[in-house]
């Protein structure tokens, strides 16, 4: 504490994950007699992990403003886990005085894999699933597998509960999925669980499930609940799949009396953001025959996205043999002031559109404010329609003299993340008066960020066997901000195979990933022959951008290697055969089967001898 500054942080301890996002308010208060301007600073600590969107602030005597301070450490600091603590400093204009805040930061280490499954569906009432988990990073991991499912309706085993995996590298586990006792009746039902891989040491002792409330048995450390089938550990990276129960007596008439039938249940309505302007409605449907979105019919399983305006509530409505059941969801974006002029001050904007690529060079535009009342005074400076994280102000608030005029540069840099996507953003700079809040001038501006086309393709499994046909699993994950549309084609380098997709064409919005299923039949259909290596070639062409290339192989495997190899194991068949039936004969000739076990001596005397005669 100083004589003329007083700054407060909270939360004065702060631990995350690198690539994650924290936030500290640091309560700056001006002590002193005299109108000052506070510039906040960060010691010890590398500038591409924080973010000072006002990096000054005017204050009057005795006022107390608050300023943000996005904490961000890139995915390249997992190398750099432990302790970082820095200081907040807050040095006055006026004086050289400095007020210093300590935060103590810790970076956790982030569990760095990624998570794969195969199959993704399984029709039966127990399959075997493979589960792959690759390293990207270049340290080494340790995971443990475990499954579950909301209802505890299936039964796992895995052949490996834990996979070391070393950097850059891969490591596969075989998990039997069977359905328990209880799951057993009923007609045809899909069943999806989650494969999750979690370090060691993860999980929690909690008595109850914070989510539904169940209480667990036993005690110890549980990764997930039983009964809603939520993840209650942090660091855990997750795969889904399914397994459809066919119905257990088949071909039977479905017999529907229209007063017992069920109701159309709506188990899932949810709407969720990351930048509060685009909100992506999804929603699952069970025993419907019509559902309808704000009266549009829409599937009983799927997901939207939308802009609303202002505040707006879609209504979800599924109906079944005249009954119906209803659910809605309210979404707020936000908002922008309509512009307006104020007697007692002067805003203008410079330039009133600015453009910028998200995660790229920022965009920064000048507000220029003027004091034309007759008394000193305090203007603060917010910004609508924009979330907080995409800009910076180099003030919140300036004191300004009667016709005196300062600027404020707000530099636009949003971010390159899930939830960002290319359009227009309008915004609005609204600047009010501190000695008479009611008093404000509002100017709008947009901000465009612009298409950036940006897409990753993989190929599962990359190595496949047959003697027919394979089938392949090709990923088109969209990692940019702007919606694609992508053509997939394949061939090999001998042009030996057939390629079938059910469609060669896909549109994959923004930070979403589609399938598009590909099955391949080499055009040698002879089951005699020896192995034989394709080299297959994925390619993936988007409207915009730059094409992809996924290289797999299939190895064809015919039933035999050779005729020699047939003749052999026809040879082996027939002196089989020979064997089975001299063994045969000779009980039949010693007295039969019954005279062997009842009397041995007398059977192999007759056999011997030749004097069994049956009595036929």
């Amino acid at each position: 504490m100083t004589k003329r500054i007083e700054v407060i942080v909270e939360p004065a301890s702060v631990s995350l994950k690198a690539g994650e996002t924290a936030e500290i308010i640091a309560k700056v208060r001006n002590t002193g007699q005299t109108i000052d301007q506070l510039v906040v600073g960060i010691e010890g600590l590398d500038e591409a992990w924080y973010t000072v969107p006002v990096t000054s602030v005017a204050l009057f005597p005795n006022d107390q403003d608050t300023l943000r301070i996005m904490l961000h450490p890139p995915r390249e600091a997992e190398d750099r886990t432990g302790p970082h603590p820095f200081r907040i400093l807050v040095r006055s204009h006026e004086s050289p005085e400095v007020a210093v805040a300590e935060v103590a930061f810790e970076i956790k280490r982030r569990l760095e894999i990624v998570l794969g499954i195969s199959p993704d569906e399984i029709k039966g009432r127990k399959g075997s699933y493979q589960v792959t988990v690759t390293n990207p990073s270049n340290a080494d991991s340790r995971v443990k597998l475990s499954a579950f499912d909301g209802g505890n309706r299936l039964r796992y085993r895995f052949n490996l509960s834990q996979l070391a995996v070393g950097g850059g590298a891969s490591a596969g586990a075989t998990v039997q999925v069977r359905l328990r006792w209880r799951a057993w009746l009923g007609g045809e039902k899909e069943i999806p669980f989650l494969v999750a891989a979690a370090p060691p040491d993860a999980g929690t002792d909690a008595l109850f499930c914070p989510y539904c409330g169940h209480r667990f048995k036993g005690g110890g450390v549980h990764l997930s609940c039983p009964h809603c089938g939520k993840i209650l550990a942090e660091n855990v990276r997750t795969a889904e799949a399914r397994l459809v129960r066919p119905p257990l007596i088949k071909g039977l008439p479905k017999i529907r009396i229209p007063w017992f039938s069920a109701m159309p249940r709506i188990e899932s309505f949810t709407a969720t953001t990351a930048n509060k302007i685009e909100f992506t409605l999804k929603w699952s449907v069970k025993r419907t025959g019509e559902v309808r979105l704000n009266g549009e019919k829409v599937p009983d399983r799927g997901e939207t996205a939308v802009h609303p305006r202002g505040p707006t509530t879609y209504t979800l409505v599924a109906t079944n043999r005249g009954k119906s059941v209803t659910q809605t969801v309210e979404v707020r974006p936000l908002t922008i002031s309509e512009p307006r002029t104020c007697e007692r001050l002067r805003v203008s904007l410079s330039p009133e559109k600015v453009e910028a690529y998200a995660g790229n060079v920022p965009a920064t535009v000048t507000v220029q404010i003027q004091n034309i009342g007759t008394i000193v005074d305090k203007f603060i400076v917010e910004i609508e329609g924009i979330d907080g994280s995409w800009y910076k102000r180099s003030a919140s608030s300036l004191g300004l003299m009667p016709q005196a005029s300062d600027q404020v540069q707000i530099t636009f840099q949003p971010p390159k993340k899930e939830g960002v996507r290319s359009g227009e953003y309008p915004f609005a700079v609204v600047v009010r008066s501190e000695s008479n809040p009611g008093e404000s001038a509002v100017v709008t501006g947009r901000l465009e960020i612009l298409p950036a086309p940006e897409f990753k393709l993989q190929l599962r499994p990359v190595r496949a066997t047959c003697r027919k046909k394979a089938a392949y699993r090709i990923g088109l994950v969209n990692t940019g901000v702007s919606d694609l549309v992508i053509k997939v084609d394949a061939s090999d380098m001998e042009e030996g195979c057939r390629f079938q997709f059910k469609e060669k064409e896909a549109a994959v919005p923004a930070w979403r990933t589609v399938e598009v299923p590909m099955v391949v039949r080499p055009k040698r259909r002879s089951f005699i022959g020896e192995k034989k290596r394709f080299d297959l070639m994925v390619n993936a062409t988007p409207n915009q951008g730059v094409p992809l290339t996924a290289s797999g192989e299939l190895t064809h495997a015919p039933l035999f290697r050779s005729w020699r190899q047939l003749f052999r194991v026809l040879s082996r068949l027939i002196l089989l055969t020979i064997i089975i039936v001299g063994i045969i004969k000779a009980i039949h000739w010693g007295g039969g089967w019954d005279q062997l076990t009842d009397d041995p001596v007398q059977w192999w005397r007759h056999l011997r001898h030749g004097t069994y005669v049956p009595w036929w």
